[in-house]
């Protein structure tokens, strides 16, 4: 199985966005990035599905059938797991099960998904549209969850 931690970043909303997923082994090895400027986003929802639509069709071409895919958004795994996505999206999304032989979607706190921000923020500052993607880890990742460390959120 390989796990895709994704994020979606928009400037604003509206504003300029990207998408990131990082993709990993069993090992916890950086098996793939992946950073792209979508453009002009209406909402961050909406930059945070799309990074889960695009981390699984790259899934798809790698031959990746089995995919654990992690997002810091409660709403957007929350829409996946009911179907409760923009109509424009279903199809892909259909698509995307068709092509796939299992795919979990979970969520994880913000503070927990460091590399996918940084890969959403590195597209959301690209200037073409053009996936950029990179076998291992890429040279402007410079922060990354690490395997058996215990990371703390602390509310009020």
């Amino acid at each position: 199985m390989t796990k895709a931690n994704v994020d979606g970043y928009s400037r604003g909303n509206p504003g300029q966005a990207g998408v990131g997923a990082v993709f990993r082994d069993y090992m916890g090895q950086f098996k793939l990035v992946m950073s792209r400027n979508i453009g002009t986003q209406q909402t961050n929802f909406m930059a945070e599905v799309l990074a889960i639509i695009e981390c699984i069709e790259l899934a798809v071409q790698r031959g990746w059938y089995v995919l654990w895919v992690e997002s810091d958004s409660t709403a957007t795994v929350h829409a996946f797991g009911h179907n409760r996505l923009p109509w424009f999206i279903t199809p892909m999304w259909n698509k995307c099960k068709y092509e796939m032989q299992r795919i979990y979607i979970t969520s994880t706190w913000r503070e927990v998904n460091m590399a996918a921000d940084c890969a959403a923020r590195q597209g959301a500052s690209a200037t073409e549209t053009i996936a950029e993607i990179e076998e291992g880890r890429p040279h402007w990742l410079r922060r990354w969850e690490l395997p058996d460390t215990t990371y703390y959120r602390f509310t009020d």
